[in-house]
């Protein structure tokens, strides 16, 4: 999930969630996801392919109502991806596209 992306979607809204509602694994800054499918990802020591879009579900209406249709487009809804190489992830580690 994109921490700039989640962002737009709830400053939007008008409102502040917790990125958390989304339920994602990894909230990443400085990487646009957009269009990423096919694109390797490395996170800290982990190397990650995108494999497809998330698609928001009615659960972000839930946490917010409006939140699914602001996440809809764009890949606001964050990616799907294959660990290709394990490793360790923390706060703070870099984050970048593979051959970038």
């Amino acid at each position: 999930l994109s921490a700039e992306e989640w962002a737009k979607a709830t400053e939007e809204l008008g409102v502040d969630v917790d990125p958390s509602a989304r339920r994602g694994n990894l909230l990443l800054s400085g990487i646009d996801l957009d269009g990423a499918r096919g694109r390797t990802l490395s996170v800290g020591g982990a190397r990650l392919r995108i494999h497809l879009e998330c698609k928001p579900c009615r659960r972000m209406d839930e946490a917010q109502a409006g939140l699914q249709d602001a996440l809809r487009d764009g890949w606001r809804g964050g990616a799907s991806a294959e660990v290709l190489d394990g490793g360790e992830i923390a706060v703070g580690d870099s984050v970048r596209w593979d051959g970038v």
